[in-house]
């Protein structure tokens, strides 16, 4: 991993705004990697407007290196500050009445695991879904997953879920 590479907030906030923007245009050739697993990493730095020294400062530990070529690995650890919301049961220690907390995906693992999380309380929302016991022993952000189906129903019913049945997280 380089001294550079972005994997903490504190690390992304010591970045100026303009290194800032430089970073968030490396996520977008990383992510536009995942989505195309076919190009080359040229082609991605330049689709997000970015150079490939520019990926090399900011996110090498995110490559692997075979020669000249250049593979994304399957997960990094680069920070990315975006929040995304979860239900939480009772007894969580951040909100221990239960309810929706912003957590911090730090893995692309993570944030698939609650982009389908999202997605399943919402096919549960619109009953067509009655489990979500696949979700009982995972975790995001030191956070577990409300699995209660009655309960999700009735705060969405109680209007309190809005959030999390509208969002569209991007994994």
């Amino acid at each position: 991993m380089s001294r550079r590479d972005i994997t903490s907030r504190q690390r992304h906030e010591r970045l100026s705004p303009r290194e800032q923007a430089a970073y968030r245009r490396v996520l977008d050739a990383v992510d536009l990697l995942i989505e195309h697993p076919d190009w080359s990493r040229t082609h991605a730095a330049r689709e997000a407007q970015t150079t490939t020294q520019t990926i090399d400062r900011y996110a090498s530990s995110a490559f692997e290196q075979a020669g000249r070529l250049h593979r994304l690995r399957p997960n990094d650890r680069l920070f990315r500050s975006e929040t995304m919301p979860m239900l939480v049961p009772p007894g969580d220690p951040e909100l221990p009445e239960d309810g929706v907390i912003d957590v911090h995906p730090t893995t692309r693992r993570q944030r698939s695991l609650l982009g389908r999380y999202l997605s399943d309380v919402r096919t549960v929302v619109d009953e067509r879904r009655d489990d979500l016991r696949r979700y009982e022993r995972e975790r995001v952000d030191g956070h577990r997953f409300e699995t209660d189906v009655e309960r999700i129903r009735a705060r969405y019913a109680a209007g309190e879920l809005d959030i999390v049945v509208e969002v569209s997280p991007r994994v």
